[in-house]
C-alpha cells in the first residue's frame, strides 16, 4: 500500500499544479490563452491556436504509445519563447507525466523530475519561494531515494535471515544426525 500511495502522491501533485489534465476534452472550452479575448489582446493568434494544436496532438500520441513522437512534440513546445503560461504548465505537466509512465522507453524519474521542478518554477514568482522549494524537492527527492535503499537493505537482510534460519536448521539436522550415530 505504501508503494501505490508513492506512486500516486507525484501524479496528484503534478495535476494539481498544472490544473489541467492529459487527455483532450472535447467538450471543455479552450484554456485561457485560447479565448478570443486573450487571441485579440495578443494581436496575432494563429501562433497560440498552432501550439494549442501541438500540444494536443503531443497528448493524443501519448495516449495512443506513439510516446517518442509525443515527447519531441512536448520539447519542441517548450522549447518556444511566446508560448504561453497555461500551455507552458500543461505541455510540462504533461511531460512529467510522459516519463513517469513505466510502461514506455522513455521511463526516467530524473527527467520527471526536472519537468516538475520547471513546473514549480512556473507556479513561483518570487526567486525566494523558488530557491525555497526546490531544496524543499531535493530533500524530498534525497530522503526517497535513502529510503529506497533501506527498503533495499532490509529485504536482503530478511533473505540473508531466512537462509542463515535455514542454515541453522540443516546444521541441527546433521548434528542430531551425527548423536544418533555416536550413541550406536
Amino acid at each position: 500500500m505504501i508503494g501505490l500511495h508513492r506512486a500516486i502522491a507525484p501524479l496528484a501533485l503534478i495535476w494539481a499544479l498544472a490544473g489541467c489534465s492529459t487527455t483532450a476534452d472535447q467538450s471543455a472550452p479552450p484554456p485561457p490563452a485560447m479565448t478570443e479575448a486573450g487571441e485579440a489582446a495578443k494581436g496575432n493568434p494563429a501562433p497560440a491556436k498552432a501550439y494549442y494544436l501541438r500540444l494536443q496532438q503531443a497528448i493524443t500520441a501519448a495516449n495512443q504509445g506513439r510516446y517518442p513522437f509525443a515527447a519531441a512534440q512536448l520539447q519542441s513546445l517548450l522549447a518556444s519563447d511566446d508560448l504561453s503560461l497555461p500551455l507552458r504548465r500543461e505541455a510540462l505537466a504533461n511531460q512529467a507525466l510522459l516519463y513517469l509512465r513505466s510502461d514506455t522507453p522513455l521511463h526516467s524519474p530524473k527527467s520527471a523530475s526536472l519537468a516538475v521542478d520547471k513546473l514549480h518554477q512556473l507556479a513561483l514568482q518570487p526567486p525566494e519561494q523558488q530557491d525555497a522549494l526546490l531544496q524543499a524537492l531535493d530533500l524530498a527527492l534525497e530522503n526517497t531515494l535513502r529510503l529506497n535503499k533501506l527498503e533495499s537493505q532490509h529485504r536482503a537482510a530478511l533473505e540473508q535471515q531466512q537462509q542463515l534460519r535455514q542454515n541453522v536448521a540443516a546444521l541441527e539436522e546433521a548434528l542430531e544426525k551425527l548423536r544418533q550415530l555416536s550413541l550406536q
